[in-house]
Order: C-alpha cells, then structure tokens, then sequence
C-alpha cells in the first residue's frame, strides 16, 4: 500500500511541473490574469512542497522497513541453519 501511495506521490509532483509550465505559458501570452496566476501559482506550489516532504516520508519509511526485513530474513535463516542440541 505504502509502495502504491508513493507512485500515486510521484506522478502527482510530475504533473504539477506540467500544470505549472503550463500556468506560466498562459501568463506569458495573457491568457490569464496576473492575480489569477498568483493565486494558482501559490496552490500549486504549496501542494507540490507538500507531496515533496510526504514523499520524502514515505521512501524513508519503505527503506527502513525492507531494511527491517531484511535483517529478519537475515535471522530466520540463521536461526533454521543453526542445529538445535539437545541439552
């Protein structure tokens, strides 16, 4: 689930850096006013900052949780190799 959020996070962020271009080309040419570029500019820009720390969370949690697996992994196979004897 985690894996799938942050794909979601990324592709978001990817198109918010087009939205914006996007924003700038319709200002440039005066399809849009200075206000209203403004104001969505701000927006966007909030919310990409957003995605930014919570996609920066997320791998940071996914690391630490396979690394976590790993080390589990890591015993359990140590703990089935190790011969049991009787005391």
């Amino acid at each position: 689930m985690p894996k799938r959020k942050l794909n979601k996070d990324r592709k978001r962020h990817s198109e918010l850096d087009t939205i914006i271009k996007k924003l700038y080309e319709s200002f440039a040419v005066g399809r849009i006013s200075e206000e209203r570029f403004d104001s969505l500019l701000a927006e966007y820009e909030v919310e990409q900052k957003n995605l930014s720390a919570q996609i920066a969370e997320t791998e940071e949690s996914l690391t630490s949780y396979e690394e976590d697996t790993a080390r589990v992994e890591q015993f359990l196979a140590l703990a089935e190799s190790t011969p049991i004897s009787p005391s």
